[in-house]
C-alpha cells in the first residue's frame, strides 16, 4: 500500500516570508527565509530587548551669565593709585620708612559684558627700629564692589568703595611724628575710563564723596597714561582733591602680574592719620597683581 500525503500536491506553498511558489516549484539558496528590515534604534542583528539607546540631543544655549572664582581682573592696575588693589612694597631713599599693601581684585560675575568685582586693600607705614625691626606706625584699608565694562580698545570702570583709619587712637608715642587720635572714614563713587593701544594707555577719571569725616573737599579728578613696550614699563599720573595737587610716577620692568622699579611721589598724604599734611618720597618698588588662579 503506498501512502500519499494528505491534501493536493497542485496546492501552491509559502514560504517563511509569505511568498507563494507554484508547485513542484524549486526555490533559490536563501530565499527561504525573508530579510527583515532592523526596526528604529535597533542595530543590525541585535534582538529588540538589546538596542541601543540613541544618545539625547543637547540644546546650545547662549551664555548670558557668567561666574568667576578663579580668573585674574580684565584691566590693568594703575600702579600710583592709592586705592588700587594690589599687593606692594616701597622703600624710601633716605628716609628709614617703609610702606606695604596688601591687596585682593576678585572678579565676581559678569552679565552682559559688565564684569563686578570685589576690590579690597590694607596698606600699613613702617617705621625702622632697629637692624631688621620695623614697628607699626598706621594701619588703613578700603574695600568696595567696582564695575568694568569693556568694549573694543575702550574699558569703563566706576563704583563704590569705602576708606578708613583702623588705628583710630593714633600712632605710636614714642616716636618723631605721632599724632593724637583721629577719626577718619569715608565712603566715595568714583569712575575712570582708559583706552588700550598698542603700548600707549591713557586713563581719566574722578571721584565724589558722599560721605566724609573730617570734613574734606569732596570732589577730586587724575588723569594719567601708561607705557608699556617690551620689557620697559612706565606710568605718570596727576591728581587733584580740591586743594592739593599731586604728581605720581613709576619707572621699571614688569609684566601683567608683577613690576619691579623706581617711584616718585609727591602730594596729600594717603594716611588718614596725617590728613592734611603733605608727602613726598623717592624709593624703589615691588608690586604685585593678586590672583587666586590660573589666567
Amino acid at each position: 500500500m503506498r501512502l500519499e500525503p494528505h491534501g493536493d500536491d497542485d496546492h501552491e506553498t509559502r514560504d517563511q516570508a509569505g511568498v507563494a511558489h507554484a508547485p513542484g516549484a524549486s526555490q533559490a539558496p536563501g530565499q527561504g527565509r525573508a530579510r527583515r528590515e532592523p526596526r528604529f534604534g535597533e542595530d543590525r542583528g541585535v534582538k529588540g530587548c538589546q538596542a541601543a539607546k540613541k544618545p539625547p540631543r543637547l540644546r546650545t544655549v547662549p551664555a548670558v551669565v557668567e561666574l568667576f572664582w578663579f580668573p585674574s581682573p580684565a584691566t590693568p592696575p594703575v600702579l600710583t593709585d592709592p586705592s588700587a588693589p594690589i599687593s606692594q612694597v616701597s622703600t624710601r631713599i633716605g628716609d628709614d620708612r617703609l610702606d606695604a599693601t596688601l591687596g585682593l581684585d576678585q572678579p565676581i560675575v559678569e552679565v552682559h559684558g559688565v564684569r563686578l568685582r570685589l576690590a579690597a586693600s590694607g596698606w600699613m607705614s613702617f617705621r625702622q627700629g632697629g637692624p631688621l625691626t620695623y614697628h607699626l606706625l598706621t594701619l588703613d584699608g578700603t574695600f568696595g564692589l567696582p564695575l568694568a565694562y569693556r568694549h573694543e580698545a575702550w574699558t569703563f570702570e566706576g563704583g563704590w568703595r569705602h576708606t578708613s583709619a583702623h588705628l583710630a587712637d593714633g600712632t605710636r608715642l614714642d616716636t618723631d611724628d605721632a599724632r593724637a587720635p583721629s577719626t577718619y572714614s569715608r565712603e566715595e563713587l568714583w569712575m575712570r575710563a582708559s583706552r588700550q593701544g598698542d603700548w600707549l594707555r591713557p586713563f581719566a577719571g574722578g571721584s565724589w564723596l558722599v560721605r566724609t569725616t573730617p570734613s574734606v573737599p569732596r570732589g577730586a579728578l587724575e588723569l594719567g597714561a601708561q607705557v608699556d613696550w617690551r620689557l620697559l614699563f612706565v606710568e605718570v599720573r596727576a591728581s587733584y582733591t580740591g586743594t592739593t595737587l599731586g604728581l605720581d610716577g613709576f619707572v621699571g620692568s614688569g609684566n601683567d602680574a608683577a613690576w619691579l622699579g623706581l617711584y616718585a611721589s609727591r602730594g596729600a598724604d594717603r594716611r588718614g592719620q596725617y590728613l592734611g599734611d603733605t608727602d613726598s618720597a623717592v624709593g624703589l618698588r615691588l608690586a604685585v597683581r593678586p590672583t587666586l588662579g590660573p589666567r
